[in-house]
């Protein structure tokens, strides 16, 4: 039985890192994107990298590219973790 829970918590934190990066509208053509990064995965600079690809994924949809605005990301918050986060505000200008 413990077997299963271990798997069920491992599907559970791999379907988390798989999420697609959600973009939000905060203004007139002006967006924003919030992404995590686990250690394992490459923690801040892995979630900088997914937040920059988010953004140009979703000008490229629109068919225009990227202007970013603004660039935030963290470290590690607890010791001994390795995960990090960032944040990128951007516009979607044409070509």
């Amino acid at each position: 039985m413990k077997y299963l829970a271990s798997i069920a918590v491992v599907l559970v934190f791999a379907v988390a890192c798989a999420a697609p990066a959600q973009v939000t509208q905060i203004g007139p053509d002006r967006y924003s994107v919030n992404v995590g990064a686990m250690g394992i995965e490459g923690g801040e600079a892995a979630a900088r990298n997914k937040a920059l690809a988010a953004a140009a994924d979703y000008c490229t949809q629109q068919g225009r590219v990227i202007l970013l605005v603004n660039m935030q990301s963290k470290g590690p918050v607890e010791w001994g973790s390795a995960a990090g986060s960032a944040s990128a505000e951007f516009q979607c200008v044409a070509k």
